[in-house]
């Protein structure tokens, strides 16, 4: 039998054997007790400013570096000489120029330089790094034009972050980025539309492109076939999405749509042989037309959550395989018929939908191997956690903002036959 226990919300971490950690320390510079065995050096969140020419060159084990949110406004060339890091992290800091790091460019793979003040990337300082796999200029908001230096850009190159930099233009911005595997371009404004041009020659797989204010659904080039996760979230689509839209997109995964103002549920039917996961919370979605979900043979996740519909919606034969299913927020109430339609439901989220008991004693008409079940935030007072046919697969169950008075013989309480108030409350399977 599966034992629930009360779980309490507990910090852990993890210790890297090799690692040094002086974060939070309030340093004004690199400390010169760290013993040269060290492979991760951690001096996060201190007040360095400045990182002398060699300062490291005596660890030699060296491959991971930490020095972010600090003061550091510029890196001399051979400030890593002698090291082998593969990662370095120099997020937070007041860096004006992309650095001269080119000591390290036959090992480097992962740099982080998001959220300094970087407004010149001389070529030469990209063309160096030529096992740069992972690159992060996220919120600096001035960085120059993409275009002037991403021929320089490593062909190993798979993951590239520009968010919050104010990004504008489309044109020639984007194209020929050749080998990108993750695309992330968020919180900034585009002045046009994307075209059939904007992505011409790249062929990235992973595209995040949120809250950039777009008004209608990206054209993508041909060949843009490879795009298995596609984020478009907080947006504002002004015409309705159709399957012409979708088309386009042959190997989709992964669609995310939240917060798009969409009162439609879009026609997804155009990926019916690869869409694995739809997400499409926080709109003004009112109904789901069962007969597009008949099609989604794939679909395996369906997140509607913070939509108005109003009841439960008929989800057709996807109710038989879908194996999670988020409507919270919903104003929707659940009862036996909708629940006994589910065969593999492996997560249900209901909460904040004003749930009451009867709703919850219809959970036990659901026969799937439910794992986790959120019910945050309804109006249960009582629910026997051991009538349900799921209890054996039950890992855990979230039950805060229920004024639970009883959870059922043999299970946590205090003493009277209350639960503690739930508030963070959680049960969860040891």
């Amino acid at each position: 039998m599966v034992l629930l226990t009360l779980f309490h919300i507990v910090s852990s971490f993890a210790i890297t054997v090799g690692s040094y950690d002086a974060s939070g320390r309030e340093l004004n510079q690199v400390p010169t007790d760290i013993p040269l065995n060290e492979s991760h050096i951690i001096l996060n969140n201190n007040d360095i400013d400045s990182l002398p020419v060699g300062i490291f060159e005596d660890y030699k084990d060296l491959s991971y570096l930490d020095i972010s949110k600090n003061r550091l406004t510029d890196i001399l060339p051979n400030t890593f000489i002698g090291t082998r890091i593969d990662t370095l992290r120099l997020a937070n800091n007041l860096l004006k120029a992309f650095p001269d790091i080119s000591e390290i460019g036959h090992c480097l793979r992962s740099l982080m330089l998001s959220f300094n003040a970087i407004t010149e990337i001389p070529i030469e300082n990209v063309a160096s790094l030529q096992q740069l796999a992972y690159l992060d200029l996220s919120g600096n908001k001035n960085l120059p034009p993409i275009r002037t230096f991403k021929s320089n850009l490593s062909n190993t190159l798979h993951s590239f972050r520009l968010e919050y930099c104010n990004m504008w233009s489309v044109t020639d911005e984007l194209t020929d980025l050749k080998w990108m595997m993750n695309l992330w371009i968020s919180n900034g404004r585009f002045s046009e539309q994307i075209s059939d041009n904007t992505f011409s020659g790249t062929q990235v797989v992973n595209l995040y492109v949120q809250n950039m204010g777009l008004v209608s659904f990206p054209v993508f080039p041909e060949g843009s076939n490879r795009i298995k996760i596609l984020n478009l979230s907080k947006n504002k689509f002004q015409e309705e999405l159709n399957a012409r839209d979708f088309g386009q997109l042959e190997s989709i995964v992964q669609l995310t749509l939240q917060n798009c103002r969409i009162d439609k549920f879009p026609d997804v039917t155009s990926m019916n042989n690869t869409l694995k996961v739809l997400d499409v919370q926080m709109n003004n979605i009112s109904t789901i037309p069962s007969n597009i979900l008949d099609y989604m043979s794939e679909l395996e996740t369906l997140l509607i959550s913070h939509n108005p519909l109003g009841r439960f919606p008929s989800l057709g034969i996807r109710a038989t395989s879908l194996k999670s299913l988020s409507i919270g927020g919903t104003q929707i109430r659940i009862s036996c018929k909708n629940l006994s339609e589910f065969l593999s439901l492996e997560k249900l989220d209901v909460s904040d939908n004003s749930l009451n008991n009867t709703d919850a004693l219809a959970l036990q008409c659901l026969h799937s191997p439910v794992k986790h079940l959120n019910l945050n935030s309804n109006y249960i007072t009582v629910i026997n956690l051991v009538a349900l046919p799921f209890f054996r697969t039950l890992q855990e169950i979230e039950l805060g903002g229920n004024p639970i008075q009883c959870i059922s013989k043999g299970l946590p309480h205090d003493g009277q036959g209350r639960a503690r108030y739930c508030n963070i409350v959680q049960f969860k399977a040891i």
